[in-house]
């Protein structure tokens, strides 16, 4: 991913969107230290249905 921005744009953008609830963060229950990033429910149920539209439109 290096070659499409930098590390500072990435971190900013993954942190913007963990402020915006499109990403969910967890501590690892087994180390402390890590945070497990995963995408909303609310941005899978809006991805998964702009796949069946694309899908309904082909």
């Amino acid at each position: 991913m290096s070659d499409l921005a930098s590390r500072a744009t990435i971190i900013n953008f993954i942190n913007d969107e963990i402020s915006k609830g499109s990403l969910v963060t967890q501590v690892s229950s087994k180390d402390k230290r890590v945070k497990i990033i995963q995408p909303a429910s609310e941005l899978i149920d809006e991805f998964t249905m702009w796949l069946d539209m694309i899908d309904k439109a082909a």
